[in-house]
């Protein structure tokens, strides 16, 4: 159970937009590493923050065509920074994504394609807006002030001459005991030199954004305190001026899980921001069904929602454990953002359809109504003459899923399903409407439509 203490701090702190957004951080426990640190008093960051311009920026690399839950913590942070009057940068890294970030890699990454880079950093632009106008319909303060940027814009001109000549300022051994560069060498995983050099390129990222929008502050993860260091020297080396950065924490399920790319949704799925990737109502039920340990967290830490109401909806929470209060809420409220109106209602209805309805009412609707109602990301398209037995489609609805349904974890139609060798009939499995309904576990639910 999540019991909170608030802070309140002196007023004389909290002169200027970005230090209440701090201090919100702080109240939300948001904030676990810093550059550079603050070690005794929680009131030191935010003198420190009180000369610092009211601009910030996070970066988001343009390795996949959608954000994933393990952004969506940096996301919710930076909204809520333009609600206290900060203006946030929103930095696609196409330029930092060619050349790989080796925080939470045992080995080289896989090489992207100069086109497939620009799609990605495509479709990322596209997503952030859609996020930031779903989050100004949702806030109740004016048009919410943000810029998207793109680092490829400042490094497409940058010849190798450019590069060597400003990684003068950096220092070999300093770089070598960055935490990512040193677990991999301290290991005998290997390390390219384009990796290596990754901190430069975010350290110049922040260097071109201090000079050109006055941005001292950047906000990230907590496996980039390495990078924030080095582009703080950066930043005073060049400019000599003082910067900030702060890490925000790593957060898991309830299992121990981390919210990233290998988060799984009730489909099975991995957990995008992208209906195309992660459905709507898999979105929603993934925040739907977290544990009350945990739901509570997770509210204060994602919600755009003011403290103080976040406190009387914990409480609540807490007082009526078992009702999914915090978890309603925190569904509701990030799947109007990521997915807007439309999709809540799509994810909503889907869900009382699954858990309070019956195959009949399935059965009752058109076929691109469930179509509708699952999304692509959550379907699966089956040539009825390409699969022999129910273990194949087990094995296609989920890895390893031939397995698994021995166990008793599959049901078809509602169906329980052992057999993997079963032939398989697809017209006693097909519902009305021409689709199979798959369910793994107790929850996790996806359609077949049979091609």
């Amino acid at each position: 159970m999540l019991m909170l203490t608030r802070r309140y701090f002196s007023s004389k702190y909290l002169s200027t937009p970005l230090v209440r957004f701090i201090d919100d951080l702080q109240k939300r426990d948001l904030i676990v590493l810093t550059h550079p640190t603050f070690p005794f008093k929680e009131q030191d960051i935010l003198s420190y923050a009180s000369s610092l311009p009211n601009v910030l920026y996070a970066g988001f690399d343009a390795t996949a065509n959608s954000l994933h839950i393990g952004n969506l913590l940096i996301l919710t942070s930076l909204i809520r920074s333009s609600q206290f009057g900060c203006t946030p940068l929103l930095l696609i890294g196409e330029g930092t994504a060619a050349v790989g970030d080796p925080s939470g890699q045992t080995g080289d990454r896989q090489q992207i394609s100069r086109d497939e880079l620009n799609e990605n950093a495509r479709f990322l632009t596209e997503q952030l807006h859609k996020i930031m106008e779903n989050a100004n319909t949702l806030s109740a303060s004016k048009p919410l002030p943000f810029k998207i940027l793109n680092n490829i814009d400042w490094y497409k001109e940058t010849t190798m001459l450019d590069f060597l000549m400003s990684s003068r300022r950096f220092r070999v051994g300093d770089m070598l005991r960055i935490g990512p560069v040193k677990n991999r060498m301290d290991n005998d995983q290997t390390l390219s030199f384009s990796e290596f050099t990754y901190q430069i390129l975010q350290a110049n990222d922040w260097l071109f954004l201090s000079q050109k929008y006055d941005c001292l502050f950047q906000l990230g993860g907590s496996d980039q305190l390495g990078n924030f260091k080095t582009g703080f020297e950066n930043v005073r080396a060049e400019t000599g001026k003082q910067s900030l950065g702060i890490c925000v924490p790593l957060l898991t399920d309830g299992n121990g899980n981390k919210l990233g790319k290998s988060a799984k949704g009730i489909d099975g799925s991995g957990f995008w921001l992208s209906a195309e990737k992660s459905s709507p109502f898999a979105f929603y039920q993934y925040f739907r069904q977290l544990h009350d340990d945990i739901s509570a967290q997770l509210l204060l830490q994602f919600s755009l929602k003011e403290v103080e109401e976040i406190l009387k909806i914990i409480e609540e929470h807490n007082n009526k454990l078992g009702k999914w209060i915090a978890q309603t809420h925190l569904a509701d409220e990030m799947t109007s953002l990521v997915h807007g109106h439309e999709g809540l209602e799509l994810a909503r209805r889907c869900s009382q359809l699954l858990f309070n309805g019956s195959l009949d009412d399935l059965e009752k609707l058109e076929p691109e109504t469930v179509k509708g109602l699952f999304g692509e990301a959550s379907t699966f398209n089956i040539p009825k003459n390409s699969v022999k037995t129910l273990g194949e489609v087990a094995e296609i609805t989920k890895p390893g899923g031939a397995q698994l349904m021995t166990k008793g974890a599959l049901k078809i139609n509602g169906v329980r399903i052992s057999d993997p060798d079963q032939k398989l009939d697809v017209e006693k499995f097909l519902l009305k409407n021409q689709f199979s309904l798959i369910c793994w576990g107790k929850r996790k639910f996806s359609l077949i439509q049979w091609l």
